[in-house]
């Protein structure tokens, strides 16, 4: 028989225990001590095994706890594999989302869980349709990396949104009082354009994907005119630049992002008020890359930056930028996920990650 380290003995022994109700009331740390004849550290090596797996609970001055046993799912509740999580995303591209799957799956099988993906392609008919199947299906929990357009969720939505715990992911769902790990996208976008403000760009465009509708973008907006308000100044009209940047398989697709192109080359060339350009997501920097570098007409040096990109620093990619911690979300919300399924208490649902600023040197003072 293969060696069992004491500690691992002690748990298996109170697991055991607590299974068969011989064991109602959890003993104190003196006294497994004494039980045993180990030493505290022993003891405190088998309850972090049973805290990780869910057998116990400790809190500050009230003791240890025996987490109660799940009873059967009320009507109309689904049977659930407690080994299965199901994940739910509206897409993913290489500036966000790919290391968060990686992180995901990572993370999940750490935890002893498997992952079922299913991808709704911003479709939010989809992505109900895939929470209710997933949920039919018996998944102990989900995680979701909500559409945009979230105002426009269906009854199917509505009704099976909540019925296993579940996870946001980077966005909110309006009307929807859900768990999240966000990126603190409000914070991030408001120290940036103070540390423009300080260096002198009170006239920054700020460039958005025409019809984007979702929480992280709220936040950011919401983050920049605060920055504004605290440097008593007023964001001009015309600093807002919404562009049209279709998805590649998108009707009259050449067209529509030449029109795009075409409107941040002219801004370049004949509006030399603006001394920075600030792109709100990745689509808008590719463009606005693309726009500048395709220029015959030389102008003014300009400052750039953004949000989302490569996590690195490299040559390539020559801008200041805003990157997402996708590891850190990933292990945030399996951990949340995890305490949710098996009812241990947690100290918020609302988790936001500091993301970390690249700098490739593409801003200067005015």
């Amino acid at each position: 028989m293969a060696y069992q380290p004491m500690y691992k003995k002690i748990a298996s022994d109170l697991r055991n225990a607590i299974d068969t109700k011989s064991l109602s009331t959890f003993p104190s740390e003196q006294e497994l001590m004494k039980s045993y004849k180990v030493s505290r550290t022993t003891i405190r090596k088998s309850l972090e095994l049973l805290k990780e797996t869910h057998v116990i609970q400790s809190h500050r001055g009230r003791g240890t706890k025996i987490i109660k046993k799940t009873t059967p799912h009320p009507a109309g509740m689904p049977n659930t594999n407690r080994q299965i999580i199901g994940l739910v995303m509206a897409g993913f591209t290489d500036s966000y989302g790919t290391s968060l799957l990686k992180a995901i799956q990572a993370y999940a099988l750490k935890m002893n869980y498997f992952v079922i993906m299913r991808f709704s392609n911003q479709s939010a008919h989809d992505e109900a349709l895939y929470i209710k199947q997933l949920i039919d299906f018996g998944v102990a929990g989900l995680l979701v990396f909500p559409v945009e357009n979230y105002a426009e969720k269906s009854e199917v939505l509505t009704s099976n949104i909540k019925r296993v715990p579940t996870v946001l992911l980077d966005r909110q769902i309006e009307n929807y009082s859900l768990p999240i790990v966000s990126t603190d996208n409000y914070h991030a976008a408001k120290t940036l354009t103070k540390l423009l403000l300080q260096m002198g760009h009170v006239n920054t465009v700020f460039m958005l994907r025409k019809g984007s509708n979702n929480s992280a973008m709220d936040e950011r907006i919401r983050g920049i005119k605060d920055a504004y308000h605290d440097f008593q100044r007023t964001i001009p009209d015309d600093a807002w630049q919404q562009l049209d940047i279709p998805d590649a398989t998108s009707e009259h697709y050449y067209d529509r992002f030449q029109k795009s192109l075409d409107e941040i080359r002219n801004r370049l060339v004949f509006n030399k008020k603006f001394t920075c350009y600030m792109a709100l997501d990745f689509s808008c920097i590719n463009t606005f890359i693309i726009a500048k570098d395709s220029l015959t007409k030389k102008i003014n040096r300009v400052s750039f930056l953004g949000f989302d990109g490569p996590p690195y620093l490299t040559s390539d990619v020559k801008y200041n930028r805003i990157v997402q911690d996708e590891g850190e979300i990933a292990h945030q919300a399996i951990k949340l996920l995890d305490n949710l399924i098996n009812g241990v208490e947690v100290p918020s649902t609302k988790i936001l990650i500091e993301p970390k600023y690249l700098d490739n040197h593409s801003v200067f003072p005015v």
